[in-house]
């Protein structure tokens, strides 16, 4: 499946804990003030890649020592048969990995996804592409509510654990 994507970077050391990649996904209509990731708005902007190459870069992170893969955007709501897409192969990756459980000494990978809807908004669709996130942080960014919080933009935005790791 294609998606568009604005970059990825590894090792990011923001936007979750320890080391991560992180994929940005291009297009994104919320448009809120002040955002950092304007570049990121257009929906025929970035690059078209299939989601098997950002698996690629995941095996490659992992391999590499990856804590985790952190989606933004964007927004990935807003491509969210490529988001469920990227999400199941990641979980699926990172469960084949072998040491990465207690028995190796080192927590599994999270899988964090960064989305401006609030869950009240989110369609059965972008539901079921959330299925594979370990945490989701909600919520527009909101200039106006700056915050010290630890992984967020500004003080409305919550991190909705959705499993065990996730919390």
């Amino acid at each position: 499946m294609e998606v568009r994507i604005s970059g990825t970077h590894f090792p990011l050391e923001t936007l979750g804990p320890g080391r991560r990649l992180g994929v940005w996904f291009q297009g994104c209509s919320l448009a809120c003030a002040g955002c950092m990731s304007r570049h990121t708005w257009a929906a025929r902007g970035g690059t078209s890649r299939h989601v098997d190459e950002l698996l690629e870069l995941w095996r490659e992170a992992l391999d590499g020592g990856a804590e985790g893969l952190t989606v933004s955007g964007g927004e990935p709501l807003q491509q969210p048969d490529a988001l469920a897409e990227l999400l199941a192969g990641a979980v699926g990756l990172r469960n084949a990995r072998t040491g990465r459980g207690p028995e190796g000494g080192r927590a599994p990978a999270d899988l964090l996804v960064y989305t401006g809807y609030e869950p009240a908004e989110w369609t059965e669709r972008q539901e079921r592409a959330l299925a594979g996130a370990d945490a989701v942080v909600t919520g527009r960014f909101r200039v106006a509510e700056p915050t010290r919080l630890v992984w967020r933009g500004s003080a409305n935005q919550r991190i909705r654990p959705r499993t065990a790791l996730g919390a």
